[in-house]
């Protein structure tokens, strides 16, 4: 859940409820029920003898685990006018917490992370409160423009600075500029732009008159790191192959219906080539077309279709180049998975583009945004 505008001086937050309450009732109303019958006679209502020493341990465990769902809260509650930070949990109402002082945290810290349960992964944005000797959680969205939406909201409430590590490297961003724009920082001295020289080899073409800016990337073509996947999956049709169609066959040539697991195989061998198509091809084919003037910037991206992404200047709040984590050289992975391109960001929307572009050429593209943007 996403934090709730202040009120006054206190910025409450809880977590529980809602659809956790629908995912631990069955479980509670199962384990209830398994007790229940426990001691309930045989011969009223049927079936085998529940002994008391597995079903009250058994009903106990999915009752424990469906009343923490169930009844399970938590929550931070923020008071600065009494100077305090107090982490709670509890069934219903808090039953244990702990209070911090406001004025032992120094920044606001908005990170990524990657949470693995034992059948899944998936990426949330903490926002925690940070001092020298102690940190709060206070949320963790899954989409990153509701966790940067946290980040801002509590920052400003606390006036701290946001430490923000989501893209690898951190970047702090003052309480007073969370608001402004990247025009506003420019005319406000906070920001400065040195347009560079134009790099020797463009592999853009760019057209620059001052007011607008317009960029064409062509595809990137084929590069070599594309030949990993496509060597992990050629191995594997083979294995594929030699291993289950081939046999598969042969019986078929001695009389013996196969047509189920012959379709089966196929479709084992179709998926990674479908997923290989769907993955290299886009990167190896897709065009781009970048155009920012006074009023906005706006990036086309084509393949199959097109899609245009528009943020106005006047909503502008970021605008730089994705880093990597210090130390951390630009490796296939980042390649694959379109790391370090230009950012744009305003309070609803990211775009990213000028990925695939060389880094002088990016730091290029970058000033002349800013130079048409500020003009």
């Amino acid at each position: 859940m996403p934090l709730p505008q202040p009120q006054g001086d206190l910025l409450e937050h809880k977590i529980g409820g809602g659809c956790a309450s629908l995912f631990g009732l069955p479980f509670f109303l199962a384990g209830i029920g398994v007790i229940v019958l426990t001691f309930v006679p045989r011969e009223i209502r049927g079936g085998d003898e529940i002994p008391i020493f597995f079903g009250i341990p058994f009903g106990g465990i999915f009752a424990f685990v469906g009343s923490m769902f169930l009844f399970g809260r938590a929550g931070v509650v923020i008071d600065k006018s009494s100077g305090s930070v107090t982490k709670w949990w509890g069934l219903l109402v808090p039953m244990k917490s702990t209070t911090y002082k406001i004025s032992q945290f120094e920044k606001v810290a908005l990170s990524k992370e990657i949470r693995r349960s034992k059948n899944s992964s998936y990426t949330v944005y903490p926002v925690k409160l940070v001092g020298s000797a102690d940190e709060v959680d206070i949320s963790a969205e899954r989409d990153f423009n509701k966790g940067r939406s946290d980040a801002e909201k509590l920052a400003k409430f606390l006036n701290l600075p946001i430490h923000d590590s989501s893209e690898g490297s951190e970047r702090i961003r003052e309480t007073e500029e969370l608001d402004q724009t990247v025009k506003e920082r420019f005319e406000s001295g906070a920001i400065s732009n040195e347009v560079p020289e134009t790099p020797a080899n463009l592999k853009s073409k760019i057209e620059y008159d001052g007011a607008t800016l317009r960029v064409d990337s062509p595809p990137i073509g084929f590069h070599p790191v594309f030949l990993i996947p496509i060597v992990i999956v050629a191995f594997f049709e083979i294995f594929v192959l030699v291993g289950f169609v081939l046999p598969i066959l042969r019986n078929m040539d001695n009389g013996s219906g196969a047509w189920i697991p012959l379709a089966f195989a196929s479709v084992f061998c179709i998926f990674p080539i479908l997923f290989l198509v769907g993955t290299i091809l886009p990167r190896m084919l897709s065009k781009e077309s970048i155009t920012v003037d006074r009023h906005q910037l706006s990036v086309t991206k084509s393949w199959l279709l097109r899609k245009t992404q528009t943020i106005p200047t006047d909503q502008l709040e970021e605008l730089h180049i994705g880093k990597s984590q210090p130390g951390q050289k630009n490796n296939v992975a980042q390649f694959l998975l379109k790391k370090l391109p230009i950012i744009a960001r305003s309070d609803d929307q990211t775009i990213t583009f000028a990925s695939g572009l060389p880094v002088e050429e990016k730091e290029y593209i970058l000033a002349l945004s800013k130079a048409v943007i500020v003009s």
